[in-house]
């Protein structure tokens, strides 16, 4: 009788110190303070303290929450659908504090649906935001229009804040992104139109690009050295055809075709600049 007494007395006393523990370790590594910071440029958000607020509210996290256990990668993909210009990460500072960081994401490009709307999507193929074509030029207002981009089927998300799968053009257009980028640095929105077709002779895929402002096409053939391919032929728009006084003046009439050939590319401009006898 003393023993089973005994050892009542030994489970109480653990399952007391267990219970102890839980709830200083509760209190101790609870939620109580939650801030907003913006950690990349912003152009869209509001940065005033009512903004940060709901983006508290609908992050649905609240004071007494667990930071340990709080699924906070649910939390950031509940805000970037409520949000679709974000991308959140929350970090964890110990013991009881959580920091709600915001990247903006950029308009990488744009597609028109049967209805005439553009959808806005990021280089992730996000869907970041539906536009009525009288609105766009509005809505993308002191901001760069991202190019419109045709002939090709692609599979239009419905609701903002949802991702596009299609995995072959979204590794196509990151090498476009990759080839505009790796000329001078330059961002996509120095193109106004990207055009997808194939050649009706030997099938072989052409992207034509519309430079922005000017009107100059850029025509790459063939999918070898692609990425290479788009840098060069943007550079030497940059730095040689835009700058030289033959082309300045006749800019939306110059063709820079660039296409495969042997195990390098060949590079066609026309028109021809005349020689000096």
């Amino acid at each position: 009788m003393a023993k089973s007494r005994k050892r009542l007395i030994i489970v109480c006393s653990i399952i007391g110190i267990f219970i102890a523990f839980g709830i200083i370790f509760g209190a101790l590594f609870s939620v109580r303070r939650i801030s907003v910071d913006f950690a990349s440029a912003i152009n869209r958000f509001d940065t005033s303290t009512a903004f940060k607020n709901s983006v508290i509210e609908e992050s649905g996290v609240t004071k007494g929450k667990s930071i340990v256990f709080t699924n906070f990668d649910k939390v950031e993909k509940t805000l970037e659908k409520k949000f679709p210009y974000g991308k959140f990460h929350i970090v964890r500072n110990f013991p009881n504090k959580i920091i709600i960081y915001i990247y903006e994401r950029e308009p990488a490009f744009r597609v028109q649906d049967s209805k005439g709307d553009w959808h806005i999507y990021d280089e992730s193929l996000k869907l970041l935001q539906i536009v009525a074509n009288t609105n766009l030029d509005d809505e993308f207002l002191n901001l760069p229009i991202p190019p419109a981009v045709s002939g090709i089927d692609l599979n239009l998300c419905e609701k903002e804040g949802e991702v596009m799968k299609e995995s072959n053009f979204k590794a196509k257009y990151s090498s476009i992104l990759d080839g505009v980028y790796g000329a001078e640095e330059s961002p996509i929105h120095i193109m106004s139109d990207i055009v997808f077709s194939n050649d009706l002779d030997d099938g072989t895929n052409i992207v034509t690009f519309t430079l922005a402002n000017s009107g100059t096409k850029i025509i790459v053939k063939g999918d070898n050295n692609f990425e290479e391919k788009i840098a060069k032929a943007v550079y030497i728009y940059l730095k040689e055809i835009r700058e030289d006084n033959y082309y300045s003046s006749i800019l939306d009439e110059v063709e820079i075709t660039i296409y495969d050939h042997a195990s390098s590319y060949m590079i066609v401009l026309t028109p021809t600049k005349p020689t000096n006898d």
